[in-house]
């Protein structure tokens, strides 16, 4: 059976790498999923879409929060995370994965170094969480878009 398509005609999807940042964003799904290794227990699966403005329209991260994993440190943080997340889009008393559907926040983009087949190379990861409205812009491109500050004349030690 074939593809059924031409893959010489089918567009190229390249990926540069996001720059670190943070990114507006939308949970786009979220599920409860069950880890492969009995150690890793439940994990909540969510996907975050970054919106137009955020200059990377439509990518994609997933974080897995393993929210009832054996290791208590490992429950804590994966915890605080999804605390921070349900904070961040508003939802504090969220207390299942369908709630966060559509939820609109910040994500924290970073880039890490990970090993693939053997070789290390750069990727990006989503490791912080803050709510849109409590957050001036500051993914790179607003940076740079943004006028520089006017230095401040110090006062002088006599001046009141």
């Amino acid at each position: 059976m074939d593809f059924g398509f031409d893959t010489n005609q089918a567009p190229s999807r390249n990926f540069e790498l996001v720059k670190p940042g943070f990114y507006p964003a939308q949970i786009d799904s979220a599920e409860m999923v069950v880890g492969k290794k009995e150690a890793t227990g439940e994990m909540l699966k969510v996907c975050f879409e970054l919106l137009p403005e955020s200059g990377y329209s439509g990518r994609k991260f997933w974080r897995y929060l393993c929210i009832n994993h054996q290791s208590e440190q490992t429950r804590e943080i994966a915890r605080d995370q999804v605390r921070s997340i349900c904070h961040s889009i508003g939802r504090p008393g969220a207390s299942r994965a369908d709630e966060l559907l559509g939820g609109q926040l910040q994500v924290k983009v970073v880039t890490k170094e990970e090993v693939r087949d053997g070789v290390s190379q750069p990727v990006n990861d989503v490791t912080g969480f803050k709510a849109l409205a409590s957050a001036t812009t500051t993914t790179p491109a607003a940076k740079a878009a943004a006028p520089a500050a006017a230095p401040q004349q110090a006062k002088k030690p006599w001046a009141r």
